[in-house]
């Protein structure tokens, strides 16, 4: 059997519009009146018998606290501000705010416009000076309600008067243009409407900018004390002061350093020459320059625009020699220094135009030059050195060729890069009726060993001598460099630095450097194997000395009692008992073995801190 039906009713409780039933076999409650009830519960089964029971439920009114309002601290401000904003929202209670309402309380007779009243966030604007109270109401939803109280407190504004701030105490160093009066680290709690500079002592300058909260003082700045003051007034025309005092001293003065502009070499004809001495610099200011003729220059040429009293000085009618010029500038104390410039002047020199213009458009090719070391400057005149260098290589030329020779100088130059004088050359060959440029390959060839040979021939240090055009094939194997005449070999080649450091020979690129690398592999084998074999023979004559013939003779224990267990044996009676063969050299009287007849497990007592193993019956 089983139950197939189910029945709920309400047997008593509170009056209900609709009394509770149901045909579940739970019965579910909701939305109770308080009080008590009592339901009746009748079930039947599948054979229509019925049984019923009753159940008592009592239901108790649930509790609902006021609610908590809360309307957030007292608020302080000072005018200009007129405006604040109340927070009502951390009001609390169990079941819920419903609502909010702001009220001003009417007993300070004050005004203020209020917005969101019936909101939990209330703003006020236009507060005026004085004390406000604002309440807080907080209804929930059993209709509780509760309040809370808030005041804000406008005072009047309060101006806190500027602060003028300047650098206080400065030291500035002459020479200056201008003086520098900073105020802008000056403040106030609102803010600084005027700036005012003024001097109070000191020399007077002129203030620029004197509104502003930076000036400048201009005028004829000297070495002494400058006082100024600084005054700022804020909105409410408050004031502050403050002063600056700069103190300008005068720095150590140095004396300039004059720069005549350098030595020149010129070229006749030339129309004017200028010596450039702007270059030179004080640490105030060049106040006069003047220029003056050395004692040991030529007195020829003339001045132009009477120069010599400006920065640079105009040169005309120049003639043949060296002229040296000295600068002399003057600072605004007096101080002054000087430097020389000399200035070599070269006579028009035979060109190449002299020659046959069939040889004319190769001279390029075959010109070469020398590179010399500048040393220190003689008495004589430079274009008399040139020509002794030109007569010296003519007479080095003609010694090493069978033609008669000269050499011919077409400029000389000061190589910037090197520092070094570089003289250029065309060596020509003279005949009855012809003048011909000699290459300038065969004329490298033929010099080149009589220089290195010759070092001293010449006043100055020769650096280098060389074509101008680089004549080099390199061995058919790399390019020449036009600028540094270096071969720059191909790969797998380099240069065979043996002809060309120990005998003078011309950049090459002679070597293979496959076959360096095989003749030096062979070369380290080859110094390999004679350290081999040179330690081998070492070592056996060290172990020939070191197994030389020893002594035949031991030196017995000292102990006294063993001495009656000792006798004498001939070493041939010992290698008897022993079967061993006895040598030539064993057969001789003199020598003997001294054995210990005495044993102890076949061991003897030790010869010379060795123990020796012997079998018994051999020593019987």
């Amino acid at each position: 059997m089983k139950v197939v039906k189910y029945k709920w009713e309400e047997v008593s409780g509170p009056i209900n519009d609709r009394p509770i039933e149901s045909n579940a076999s739970m019965l579910k409650l909701n939305h109770l009146e308080p009080g008590k009830y009592q339901f009746k519960l009748t079930v039947t089964d599948s054979d229509g018998a019925t049984n019923s029971t009753l159940a008592n439920v009592t239901a108790i009114k649930e509790t609902d606290y006021r609610p908590t309002a809360n309307a957030g601290s007292d608020v302080v401000i000072n005018l200009p501000e007129n405006s604040v904003t109340l927070y009502g929202n951390a009001s609390t209670d169990d079941k819920g705010i419903v609502s909010y309402e702001w009220t001003k309380s009417s007993d300070d007779h004050l005004v203020a416009d209020m917005m969101g009243v019936r909101s939990p966030v209330l703003k006020i604007s236009n507060l005026e000076v004085g004390n406000y109270k604002f309440t807080l109401k907080v209804t929930d939803t059993g209709g509780q309600n509760a309040t809370a109280d808030v005041h804000v407190f406008v005072k009047p504004e309060v101006n806190q008067p500027p602060i003028a701030v300047t650098a206080g105490e400065i030291t500035v160093v002459l020479p200056v243009a201008s003086l520098v009066l900073d105020g802008q680290n000056s403040t106030d709690d609102k803010n600084i409407e005027t700036y005012s500079w003024t001097q109070t002592s000191g020399p007077q300058l002129t203030v620029s900018n004197s509104d502003r909260n930076i000036a400048t003082a201009t005028g004829d700045i000297k070495v002494a004390v400058y006082m100024f003051k600084l005054t700022v007034h804020d909105i409410q025309k408050q004031s502050n002061s403050a002063n600056l005092k700069i103190t300008v001293a005068q720095k150590e003065n140095k004396a300039p350093v004059a720069d005549a502009g350098g030595d020149k070499v010129i070229q006749l004809p030339k129309l004017i020459v200028l010596l450039d001495g702007s270059r030179s610099y004080d640490d105030q200011k060049i106040v006069r320059y003047q220029w003056t003729r050395d004692s040991s220059s030529l007195a020829a040429g003339e001045i132009a625009n009477n120069s010599n009293s400006e920065a640079v000085l105009q040169l005309i009618n120049l003639i043949a020699g060296r002229y040296i010029f000295t600068l002399h500038v003057f600072d605004t104390d007096g101080l002054s220094s000087s430097d020389s410039a000399s200035i070599i002047v070269k006579p028009v020199f035979l060109q190449l135009d002299a020659l046959p213009n069939d040889n004319h458009s190769e001279s390029v090719v075959d010109a070469f030059y020398v590179a010399l070391t500048q040393g220190p400057e003689g008495t004589g005149n430079d274009h008399d050195r040139i020509k002794n260098i030109e007569s010296q290589l003519g007479l080095l030329l003609h010694m090493t060729s069978e033609e008669d020779a000269y050499v011919l100088s077409e400029k000389v130059y000061k190589d910037f890069n090197s520092g070094h004088l570089k003289i250029e050359f065309y060596a020509v060959s003279v005949t009855k009726e012809t003048k011909v440029v000699k290459k300038g390959i065969d004329v490298l060839r033929w010099l080149k060993p009589k220089l290195s040979s010759q070092t001293n021939i010449f006043e100055y240090s020769i650096v280098d001598l060389n074509t101008f055009v680089c004549q080099n094939n390199c061995s058919g194997h790399g390019k020449c460099d036009q600028y540094t005449k270096q071969c720059f070999c191909e790969a797998f080649w380099m240069q065979n630095f043996i002809r060309t450091k120990f005998f003078h020979g011309e950049n090459n690129c002679d070597w293979s450097i496959l076959y360096v690398v095989i003749v030096c592999f062979l070369i380290v084998v080859g110094l390999a194997g004679f350290v081999w074999l040179t330690c081998c023979i070492w070592k056996r004559r060290l172990w020939r000395w070191r197994t030389r013939k020893r002594p035949k003779y031991s030196l017995l224990s000292q102990n006294d009692n063993a001495k009656e267990n000792f006798k004498m044996l001939t070493k041939t009676r010992l290698k008897a008992k022993t079967g061993t063969p006895a040598s030539d050299s064993d057969l001789s009287s003199e020598d003997t073995l001294f054995v210990n007849h005495k044993s102890h497990n076949g061991q003897i007592w030790p010869k010379n801190g060795i123990n020796q193993h012997i079998r018994p019956n051999m020593l019987t």
